[in-house]
């Protein structure tokens, strides 16, 4: 499970396969707000042994969410893992962030860079961190999901990721490893 939709997008993009092929399913949560709701149901699917796994964003509000999570879902069979970024775009790489300027007719200065954003929103978090990548490129007439969808079309031609999130996602996979659940009434086997 993830916050949002983008979260979704950037796992499908770099670890898509390798994720089907051990039968994960991501699911989008819709922001960390809903986070402790949607785990609450969880509690009740938790005597099947099935894993769930939660990845958050890295930002204050997600820490304090994340360490209450980890305090009272751990026994319920949620493990709760957080990103190294304050936002999953921060995982694609820059190239793909000076491409969308670029056809924008923008062109960045040559010093930005993720740890320069990170930075500026760790100084100044009252902004999402998307808003200021955005606002800082001087793309102000585009929308926060636009931006996104022109970054991750650009991420698609530029390389990998950034290590950490392929750390996560592969420590998920050697937790799930080869194992086979069976619902009670036999229809799945993940």
């Amino acid at each position: 499970m993830v916050e949002g939709e983008h979260d979704r997008s950037v796992l499908e993009l770099y670890h898509g396969p390798a994720l089907r092929r051990a039968r994960i399913q991501v699911l989008a949560m819709r922001g960390a707000e809903r986070a402790e709701a949607s785990l609450t149901g969880l509690e009740a699917l938790s005597p099947l042994g099935i894993p769930f796994f939660y990845l958050l964003d890295n930002g204050r509000r997600e820490r304090q969410l994340a360490e209450h999570l980890r305090r009272h879902r751990h026994d319920e069979g949620v493990d709760v893992e957080i990103q190294p970024y304050p936002d999953i775009i921060c995982v694609l790489p820059m190239e793909a962030v000076r491409r969308v300027a670029a056809n924008h007719g923008l062109t960045p200065r040559p010093e930005i860079s993720w740890r320069s954003f990170i930075a500026m929103h760790e100084a100044h978090p009252a902004r999402s961190i998307k808003t200021r990548v955005k606002d800082k490129l001087g793309l102000k007439n585009l929308s926060v999901p636009d931006f996104v969808e022109e970054l991750l079309k650009a991420a698609e031609d530029c390389g990998p990721a950034d290590k950490g999130l392929d750390r996560i996602v592969e420590s998920i996979l050697a937790r799930v490893g080869g194992r086979s659940w069976t619902l009670p009434n036999g229809a799945f086997d993940a």
